[in-house]
C-alpha cells in the first residue's frame, strides 16, 4: 500500500525479499525487516503500526509479521509528532506504488486501515492450535477507514455492472450475482460496437446500441445465460478479443418467458415486476392503436424498442419527452416529434402503443421506476459545476441525455476505473468510441444518494438545457473493492476485474507456478499463474504445492504453442531445470502430435494442440493414473502406477512467444474434469 510516497511493500535485498515501510516524500524515515521472506505459496499477516506521537523514536514505527513484532537491519524513524503523507488529500494505491507499471504481483485477502489509532497484530489476528490466523477487527475505523475484504457478492438484486478480460476462446464471466436476461456488452480499451443480448431473442442473437442494422447471428458471441453471469462461446472480437477490457450492464428479467394477451397483440413477455424491468417481443402490423402487453404492474418509465428485422432507428420513450415524441438510442438527435409512433397515447399499468413495422419482429426493454432501486427523470442544466440530482439511493450506474439539443447518450458506473477526483468513466451508447477519460466526459459523480454533474459542456450540463436521466441503484452488499467498514471509503479498481479476485484465502490455498524453482527462465505474472517464456533453450517451472493422494484436476491454458515446444504434466520436486518435463522422473504430453511422454520416450496419446489450446490434468494418486483432456476432449489413461508427491509442471522450448496460465481452482474450470 502507498499514499502518496509513503509506502509499505517488499523489496529486493541481495535476492532476499523484506518489508520495507517508508515514511515521507523522498522516504527521509523508512526501516527494514531483518527477516526474509522466500516463500511465494505462503500468506503473511503484516500488520504495520505509525504513531509518531510516541517519545520513544523506536516505539514511532512498529512492523509485525504473522503475529510477531520484527527487528531491523537498518532504521530511520521519524521525528516527534511528524505528520505522514498517507490519510492526506492525495491519490492512494492498493497493489502498486504510485505508478500502476510497478504493481504487487501476488495476492492480497484482506486489508484494514485504522484512522485515528495505533493498534498492534492482537487487533487482527490471534493464536489457534499453535498457528497465527487473522480474525475479524471489532473496533472502530475512523473517519479515513476502511475495510476491503476482496470479496464479491454473489446475490444481487436485479441489476449489476462485471468488467473482465477476452481470452479469444471460450470463458465464462461470472460474478454478476444472478442470471441476467439481458446483457450489454462494450469494449472499453478500443472502438467496438455495443452488443445486446437477452434471453427472449436467445443467446447469440446480437443487436447494437450504436447502429441501425438489423439483428444478426453471432455463434461465436454470447452463447448462453448462467447462474452468475454468461458464457462466451469463442473468439467474437466485440466482446472476447485477446487482452481487451470489456464492460457488461446487466439486468435480471423474469424466470420464462410467458405469452401476455393484455394488449390488442399478443406479446412473449419475460418481467420482473419487484424490480420493474421487462423484456418484450412481438410481431408488428404497422397501426398506431395496436397496443402490447409489458408485463408490469406499473407505468413503464422507459421504453427502448428496436425493429430486429430491419434496418431502423431506436426509438426510445420516457415519461420526460412524452408519448408525442422520441429520441434516438443510436443518435445525437434532440426529442423528435411523432404522434404515430406511441399514437400519442402514453403506457397504461398494463400496455404501450407502437404503430410502425408491420410485419416484423420487434424487441422492447421496458423500466418502470422502483423507489430505493431506480429512478428516471430529467433535470436542468445550470452551466456551473455541482449541479446535484438526488436519486434516493447510491447509484450503481447512470444514463444521460440531452432532449432540447442533440447529444450523445453518456453511461457512467462505479465499477469502471475513475480519476483521481473519483469522476466516472464514460461511453457513450450511440457510439462505438473507447472508453473516455477526459475533463468534459468524466466530470459526473456517483455519490452516496445521488449524482453530481461537474461539467459545464452541453453535452450534460449547459444552462437552462433540458436532460433526461435513468439510475439504477448499486444493491451489492460486497465487491473487491468496495469498504465495509460502513464509512463507504470504497476504492476504484485499475486494471482489475472480476476475474482477478480468486477463491484462495489464508484457510484455503490454492497452487501457483513457483518462480524460485527450478528455473527462471520464465517471465511470471498474473499471481504467478501466468508464464511467457524468455530463453531459447528450455525453460521448465513447478507448482508451488505437491500432492502425494487424492484426486485433482488442473486447467493449462496454452497460447502460442508451435513446433515441439510446450509440454505440460506432473514432476517431481527435484526434477532438473535444463530438461523438458518427460525426461527424468516426470509425465507429461506434448504439443507435437500430442504424443506423451515419460523417461525420454514417446509415443502416440492425443490430437496435437498447436495455437491455443486448454490442456486438463485429471490426477488421481489413489489410483495412480493421469489423464490429460486437449480442450475438454478426454484421451483417456495416459499412464499408471504412479506413487509418491508430485508436482504440476510445464516446459517450453526455443520459442519465445509461448504463453502459459494455469488454473489450480483459483477460478471458475472452462471444461468439466473428465468423468
Amino acid at each position: 500500500m502507498n499514499g502518496f510516497s509513503d509506502k509499505i511493500w517488499f523489496i529486493d535485498n541481495g535476492g532476499d525479499a523484506k518489508i520495507a515501510v517508508y515514511i515521507g516524500a523522498g522516504a527521509p524515515y523508512s526501516v527494514f525487516t531483518d527477516a526474509s521472506f522466500r516463500d511465494p505459496s505462503a500468506w503473511y499477516h503484516i500488520v504495520v503500526q505509525l504513531d509518531t506521537t510516541q517519545a520513544t523514536d523506536t516505539n514511532r514505527v512498529k512492523v509485525y509479521v504473522n503475529g510477531v513484532q520484527q527487528s531491523y537491519y537498518a532504521a530511520t524513524y521519524p521525528t516527534l509528532n511528524y505528520d505522514a503523507n498517507i490519510n492526506t488529500a492525495n491519490q492512494h494505491n492498493l497493489g502498486a506504488r504510485e505508478s500502476v507499471s510497478s504493481p504487487f504481483d501476488g495476492y492480497l485477502a484482506d486489508v484494514y486501515f485504522i484512522d485515528g489509532q495505533a493498534l498492534s497484530a492482537s487487533d487482527f489476528g490471534e493464536t489457534k492450535n499453535g498457528v497465527w490466523v487473522a480474525k475479524d477487527y471489532a473496533g472502530t475505523f475512523g473517519t479515513n477507514g476502511f475495510h476491503l475484504t476482496f470479496e464479491d457478492d454473489a446475490e444481487v438484486e436485479a441489476f449489476n455492472t462485471v468488467l473482465y478480460r477476452g481470452t479469444d476462446v471460450k470463458h465464462s464471466v461470472t460474478g454478476v450475482g444472478f442470471q441476467p436476461d439481458l446483457v450489454w456488452v462494450k469494449r472499453r480499451n478500443s472502438s467496438a460496437t455495443h452488443q445486446l443480448h437477452d434471453s427472449v431473442r436467445g443467446a447469440g442473437q446480437r443487436l447494437r446500441s450504436d447502429t441501425t442494422t438489423a439483428e444478426d447471428t453471432r455463434a461465436s458471441s454470447i452463447s448462453s445465460f448462467d447462474s452468475d453471469g454468461f458464457t462466451i462461446a469463442a473468439d467474437e472480437g466485440g466482446v472476447n478479443g485477446s487482452g481487451d477490457s470489456h464492460v457488461a450492464w446487466c439486468w435480471k428479467a423474469g424466470d420464462s418467458n410467458v405469452s401476455n394477451t393484455d394488449g390488442s397483440i399478443t406479446s412473449t413477455v419475460r418481467a420482473n415486476d419487484t424490480y420493474g424491468f421487462s423484456i418484450v417481443s412481438w410481431t408488428a402490423t404497422g397501426t398506431p392503436s395496436d397496443t402490447i402487453g409489458h408485463g408490469l404492474s406499473s407505468v413503464p418509465d422507459m421504453i427502448i424498442v428496436k425493429d430486429r428485422d430491419a434496418v431502423s432507428d431506436w426509438c426510445v420513450y420516457t415519461q420526460t419527452t412524452g408519448a408525442g415524441a422520441f429520441l434516438k438510442l443510436n443518435d445525437t438527435a434532440a426529442s423528435t416529434a411523432n404522434t404515430t409512433m406511441w399514437n400519442n397515447t402514453s403506457p397504461t399499468s398494463s400496455v404501450f402503443n407502437w404503430g410502425y413495422s408491420g410485419g416484423n419482429d420487434i424487441i422492447a426493454y421496458c423500466w418502470a421506476e422502483k423507489t430505493g432501486y431506480s429512478k428516471f427523470g430529467s433535470y436542468t442544466g445550470t452551466g456551473a459545476s455541482g449541479n446535484e440530482i438526488t436519486l434516493g439511493f447510491k447509484p450503481a450506474v447512470v444514463i444521460i441525455k440531452r432532449t432540447d439539443s442533440t447529444s450523445d447518450w453518456a453511461i457512467v458506473d462505479n465499477t469502471r476505473d475513475v480519476d483521481p477526483n473519483g469522476d466516472g468513466a464514460m461511453l457513450k451508447l450511440n457510439a462505438s468510441y473507447a472508453e473516455a477519460n477526459n475533463t468534459t466526459w468524466t466530470q459526473v459523480d456517483l455519490l452516496s444518494n445521488s449524482f453530481r454533474v461537474d461539467s459545464t459542456d452541453s453535452d450534460h450540463n449547459a444552462s437552462g438545457g433540458t436532460y433526461i436521466y435513468a439510475a439504477f441503484a448499486d444493491t451489492r452488499e460486497a465487491a473487491f473493492w468496495l469498504d465495509q467498514s460502513g464509512n463507504d471509503n470504497d476504492w476504484q479498481p485499475v486494471n482489475l476485474d472480476h476475474n482477478d479476485t480468486v477463491a484462495d484465502s489464508p484457510t484455503d490455498n490454492f497452487a501457483t507456478w513457483n518462480p524460485l524453482r527450478p528455473s527462471n527462465d520464465f517471465t511470471f505474472s498474473d499471481g504467478n499463474l501466468r508464464l511467457v517464456e524468455n530463453t531459447t533453450g528450455y525453460a521448465t517451472a513447478l507448482s508451488t504445492i505437491g500432492v502425494s493422494s487424492g484426486k485433482y484436476y488442473v486447467e493449462i491454458d496454452v497460447k502460442n504453442a508451435s513446433g515441439n515446444g510446450v509440454r505440460v504434466g506432473i514432476a517431481r520436486g527435484d526434477f532438473a531445470a535444463n530438461q523438458g518435463i518427460g525426461t527424468g522422473d516426470s509425465y507429461a504430453i506434448s504439443n507435437n502430435l500430442g504424443a506423451k511422454y515419460n523417461q525420454g520416450s514417446s509415443s502416440s496419446y492425443a490430437t496435437s494442440f498447436t495455437g491455443d489450446s486448454v490442456i486438463g490434468i485429471a490426477l488421481d494418486l489413489d489410483a495412480g493414473t493421469i489423464t490429460f483432456t486437449i480442450d475438454g476432449t478426454s484421451y483417456g489413461t495416459a499412464f499408471s502406477g504412479l506413487t509418491g508427491e508430485w508436482f504440476f509442471a510445464v516446459s517450453a522450448f526455443a520459442d519465445q512467444s509461448d504463453s502459459i496460465t494455469a488454473n489450480f481452482g483459483q477460478q471458475p474450470f472452462k471444461y468439466d474434469p473428465p468423468a
